[in-house]
């Protein structure tokens, strides 16, 4: 589907459409001449008559047919397996960022009661109210930093899961030709790719 195709980024998205149209063109010009060539035949079965008239330049025409939808289902296959595993890294990594996003609201929690614990403790003999305000400035500005840590992570996030929404609209890609299941067919199906080819017209 073209929600799952955005996965891949508008080349892939661009060259796969190229690529199911192609196929669908040229089915269309091989179900004219097929149609043609079973004429005498019914029920799916081929008739001696049209058995005896499949010479050589036929026989060649449909061995061709037959390598390139089996090239456009090798292709075709190859991205949705791509999309896939597309599929699984994001959400690997939108746990990842959650996790990192956790972690950072209890740093955040820890740092915040450490700036509360240094604003009302008292300095040593050693040290002096300049020592204090250091280090509660120093606590003061990793708060700010893990709080923008964390403005990072959630946009992150969000840019994850839109991804992930694209890539989990759609299961698979089908190509259909034709309207009916009658007359003769050709047919390729493997894995979530499938081609259906109608009957005559």
């Amino acid at each position: 589907t073209d929600s799952q195709w955005k996965s891949l980024g508008d080349a892939v998205t661009t060259q796969s459409k190229a690529t199911i149209t192609s196929c669908k063109t040229s089915c269309e010009r091989f179900k004219t001449s097929l149609d043609r060539w079973t004429r005498h035949s019914a029920d799916g079965t081929l008739s001696w008559r049209d058995r005896a008239t499949l010479g050589v330049f036929r026989q060649g025409h449909i061995k061709s047919m037959s390598e390139q939808l089996q090239n456009c289902n090798i292709a075709l296959t190859s991205q949705t397996q791509a999309a896939e595993e597309i599929k699984t890294m994001i959400s690997t990594k939108e746990m990842a960022v959650n996790n990192a996003i956790t972690a950072t609201n209890d740093q955040s929690a820890e740092v915040g009661a450490q700036l509360e614990a240094l604003t009302l403790a008292e300095p040593d003999e050693s040290e002096t109210e300049a020592d204090q305000a250091s280090a509660t400035k120093q606590v003061a500005r990793e708060r700010k930093a893990l709080g923008e840590s964390r403005m990072l992570f959630e946009e992150l996030l969000s840019v994850i899961q839109t991804a992930a929404a694209n890539a989990r609209a759609g299961q698979g890609t089908t190509v259909t030709f034709g309207s009916n299941n009658s007359g003769q067919q050709v047919g390729v199906n493997s894995g979530t790719i499938s081609a259906t080819f109608g009957g005559r017209e």
